[in-house]
C-alpha cells in the first residue's frame, strides 16, 4: 500500500520601505523633486521633518497537507513541521525627527529589539562655533588626533560627543560609558614580569617517552593505524614510525615525537642480544604510594614476569603485544597513565625572553597555599 503527502505553505510578506534621511534636492531642469521627508511641515516658522530609512519585514509562514490511502482522501493531515502557523517580524527602521534641520531625535529598531539605538542632537551650520552636539547609544565617538587614538565603542555604549570650532582651532569633546576589565602588570625595574601557571598534571602527553634499559643495540617503534600492515595481538593494525616523525637516543634510551601521539606507541629494542622485557630491570620503575607516584618509595623491578604495580598483571599482561613473534613494549595507550612517559616536560603560552636569566620556574606546592596564593609564583 502506498501512501503520498502533498503540502503546500503560504509566505506573507510585508515590507516598509522608504529613503535614507537627504535634503530636498533640484532636478536638471530646475524643478523641485518631490521631498524625501516621509513628513515635512512648518509649526509656526519652524520646520520639522519625519524621515524613515529601513524596512520592517513581517511573515507568516505554515502549511496544510492533504494524504491519499487506503482510507481515502484525508485533509488535512499531519505532516512534521507543518502544524502550526507562525509569524515573525525582521524590524531593520530608522526614525529620525528634526526641527529646523538642526536639532534631531533618533532611533532605530532592529531584529531582536535587544540591539535598538536612540539619540538626540544638534548639527551646526558650516561656520558656526557648535559644529555638534550628540547624546545617545550610538555613533558616540570623535577624530583621532596626532599620537592620540581613541578605541572605537561597543555596540549600544551610551555616552555624549561634541564638536566645536573657531577661527584658529577645533575642539572635541567625548563622554562615553566603555564597558571594561581590570588588567593587572607587575614590572621589576624595567622588566615587566609575566607570570603563567601551569598544573603538575599538565605535561605533554604521548610525545616523550623513556625506557626501561640505556645503551641499547636498536630500537623499533610502531604507532597504531587502521591502515597499517602489521596485525597485533590486541587486534589492533600498526605501522612503523616514520624518521621525520621522531627521533631517539639509544644510549639515553629515550623516544620524542615531533608530534604528540593519539593513538597506542609500541617500542621492540635489543640491548646487549636480549629484548626488551627478557632480563630484570631495577630502579626504574616509579612506586606508587596511595594511587600516586612516589619518587623517594622504594623502586619495584621490571620485566614480563614482574607484577605491573600502576596496573594489574604482569607486565606481559598489561604492556606486551606480540607482532611477528616479537613482544613490544606498548609505553603509551591514550587515556591511561604509565610509567614509560617523561613527565617532566610543558608547553607553556607565553613567549620567553632571550636571555636565560629572565625566567624562574617555581614549584607550588598546592596543599599549602589557597588559589589567590598562586600570583606569587
Amino acid at each position: 500500500m502506498k501512501y503520498f503527502t502533498f503540502f503546500f505553505s503560504v509566505i506573507v510578506l510585508i515590507f516598509l520601505y522608504s529613503s535614507p534621511l537627504t535634503a530636498r534636492e533640484q532636478s536638471s531642469e530646475g524643478q523641485e523633486e518631490a521631498p524625501e521627508a516621509l513628513w515635512d511641515v512648518k509649526i509656526g516658522d519652524k520646520e520639522v521633518d519625519l524621515y524613515l530609512s529601513g524596512y520592517w519585514k513581517i511573515g507568516i509562514m505554515g502549511g496544510l497537507s492533504v494524504e491519499s490511502g487506503p482510507k481515502g482522501i484525508i485533509f488535512p493531515a499531519a505532516f512534521p513541521g507543518l502544524t502550526d502557523f507562525k509569524f515573525y517580524q525582521e524590524p531593520d527602521l530608522t526614525i529620525s525627527l528634526w526641527l529646523m534641520n538642526r536639532y534631531y531625535l533618533e532611533t532605530s529598531f532592529l531584529e531582536g529589539f535587544d540591539k535598538n539605538t536612540y539619540a538626540m542632537g544638534y548639527r551646526g551650520m558650516e561656520g558656526e562655533p557648535v559644529q555638534s552636539v550628540r547624546i545617545g547609544n550610538s555613533d558616540i565617538y570623535i577624530d583621532e588626533y596626532k599620537g592620540i587614538s581613541v578605541p572605537a565603542p561597543q555596540y549600544n555604549t551610551p555616552g555624549i560627543s561634541a564638536s566645536f570650532q573657531s577661527e584658529i582651532s577645533t575642539h572635541d569633546i567625548l563622554i562615553r560609558y566603555d564597558p571594561t576589565s581590570e588588567h593587572k602588570k607587575v614590572f621589576l625595574g624595567e622588566y615587566e614580569i609575566t607570570e603563567e601557571v601551569i598544573e603538575i598534571g599538565n605535561y605533554n602527553r604521548g610525545q616523550y617517552f623513556i625506557l626501561p634499559e640505556s645503551d641499547l643495540d636498536f630500537i623499533d617503534v610502531l604507532i597504531a593505524d587502521k591502515k597499517g600492515i602489521f596485525s597485533g595481538s590486541d587486534g589492533k593494525k600498526y605501522r612503523k614510525v616514520r624518521e621525520n616523525e621522531m627521533f631517539h637516543s639509544l644510549s639515553d634510551g629515550t623516544i620524542s615525537f615531533f608530534q604528540a601521539s593519539e593513538t597506542d606507541v609500541l617500542v621492540y629494542y635489543e640491548k646487549s642480544g636480549n629484548a626488551v622485557g627478557e632480563t630484570t630491570v631495577s630502579g626504574f620503575i616509579t612506586p606508587l604510594v596511595n594511587g600516586e607516584p612516589d619518587p623517594d618509595g622504594a623502586s619495584p623491578e621490571f620485566s614480563w614476569t614482574e607484577n605491573d604495580t600502576w596496573h594489574t598483571g604482569t607486565y606481559e599482561q598489561s604492556c606486551s603485544i606480540t607482532i611477528n613473534s616479537r613482544k613490544y613494549l606498548k609505553v603509551y595507550n591514550p587515556g591511561k597513565f604509565g610509567p614509560f612517559e617523561l613527565c617532566n616536560l610543558y608547553s607553556i603560552n607565553t613567549p620567553l625572553p632571550p636571555d636565560l636569566w629572565r625566567t624562574e620556574i617555581f614549584l607550588a606546592d598546592s596543599s599549602q597555599i589557597k588559589a589567590s596564593d598562586y600570583e606569587n609564583y
